[in-house]
């Protein structure tokens, strides 16, 4: 579910996770009670922050931050095209999904 915060910030709040998936590929488990918050801010035109909140309490002792990143608009910038191919969604799935660790990156 999602709701703004001022002007500026969007705040993501994730519940519900499939806890057989992890949060990276390093390896983070979670549980089913997991909730990820997703705090986007544009404190200006042309930046835009994310950070990404865990909170757990049925496998860690207090919420941590998962990660940051900041984004900046590039004037007349060309995105590379994605498609979705379903022989590499199932790739990520094995890798993702493996509680156990199994799965092994794909090489390029």
């Amino acid at each position: 579910m999602g709701r703004w915060e001022r002007d500026d910030t969007l705040v993501v709040d994730t519940t519900g996770l499939d806890d057989k998936t992890w949060l990276t590929r390093m390896g983070y488990p979670h549980s089913m009670d997991a909730q990820v918050h997703e705090r986007y801010v544009r404190p200006d035109h042309n930046d835009l922050q994310l950070t990404i909140t865990v909170d757990d309490p049925k496998i860690y002792t207090k919420p941590f931050v998962l990660g940051s990143t900041n984004f900046k608009w590039v004037p007349n910038q060309q995105l590379a095209e994605q498609l979705c191919i379903p022989s590499e969604m199932l790739q990520y799935l094995d890798i993702v999904g493996d509680p156990a660790g199994k799965g092994v990156p794909p090489t390029q």
